[in-house]
């Protein structure tokens, strides 16, 4: 299941009254995925932040320091 092929198929059921509960389910799945891709770009942000405040510390520490 991907991201477009629930897009196609909430356009396939949109303004049919049946597929009501189809509908809710596919817009929540798409709601956790954005949350999902959204959280996943924050983590690899701060990953990288954490890294680069690793390397500049480390470029400060004496080799007494490292041992």
């Amino acid at each position: 299941m991907t991201a477009a092929s629930v897009k196609d198929q909430l356009k396939k059921i949109k303004g049919s009254k049946t597929d009501d509960d189809e509908r809710a389910v596919l817009e929540t799945y798409l709601k956790l995925t954005d949350a999902q891709s959204d959280l996943s770009k924050k983590l690899k942000d701060q990953q990288r932040a954490l890294e680069t405040k690793v390397w500049n510390h480390y470029k400060t520490l004496t080799d007494d320091a490292i041992e």
